[in-house]
């Protein structure tokens, strides 16, 4: 008899650990060289049915958040994101003010803007997300205490000629079709993001295009 309730006992194990998963929250690739700054996002993986959700993170010293915004395709309308510095990192919290869960169990729920300090030196560096708190409708949830992710800075370019976004030393309109590229979400593997930034603002778009022309039009 004590045999069987074992074995039982051991299926139910079996069934719960296999459709009950553990929330997790992903950062993307940070890899950077001092002084750029590069656009990540915050992923969120998750069963239950959530409508609020509250973390802190924290970046190592010389690497600052510069800008933030909610991913619409995952939260909806009425859930308010705020971020709020804290000692040492960054508080967010979103709130759903009509109860909406976020959409989806999967992907993107934040995007940021991060920037790295002029005199951070390469090597591997370690970033928190901490105090996490997942809420459902009904007040109850899950928290986590911190889950950690690898920064990497990078040896910076010993030289980088804006508007380059292909690497081969010269700036023409093969550049212009790797921005193109680029921005349409299929570059090549000679792409150079940093060249392709030519404003610097963080961001490859259309500005770059039109500022890759002007450096065509005046070059001798």
């Amino acid at each position: 008899m004590n045999k069987r309730l074992l074995v039982i006992a051991t299926c139910l194990m079996a069934i719960l650990n296999t459709t009950i998963a553990e929330d997790r929250m992903v950062i993307s690739d940070i890899k950077m060289a001092a002084g750029e700054t590069k656009e990540v996002s915050i992923s969120l993986e998750h069963d239950m049915e959530y409508v609020a959700f509250q973390f802190d993170l924290y970046l190592p010293a010389g690497m600052t958040v510069e800008e933030y915004s909610a991913n619409s395709s995952r939260i909806p309308e009425s859930t308010t994101l705020s971020m709020k510095p804290i000692e040492g990192g960054y508080r967010f919290l979103a709130s759903a003010m009509q109860g909406k869960p976020l959409v989806g169990h999967s992907g993107i729920i934040v995007n940021l803007k991060i920037k790295a300090a002029e005199d951070l030196a390469p090597g591997t560096l370690t970033g928190y997300f901490r105090k996490v708190k997942l809420a459902k409708a009904d007040a109850t949830g899950s928290t986590y205490a911190e889950f950690s992710f690898p920064i990497t800075i990078i040896e910076p370019s010993t030289v980088i000629q804006k508007g380059d976004a292909n690497g081969d030393g010269v700036v023409n309109v093969t550049d212009i079709v790797e921005i193109v590229n680029a921005i349409l979400g299929h570059h090549s593997d000679k792409f150079n993001e940093t060249a392709a930034d030519v404003n610097g603002d963080g961001q490859v778009n259309v500005t770059d295009i039109v500022s890759v022309v002007n450096i065509i039009l005046t070059s001798n």
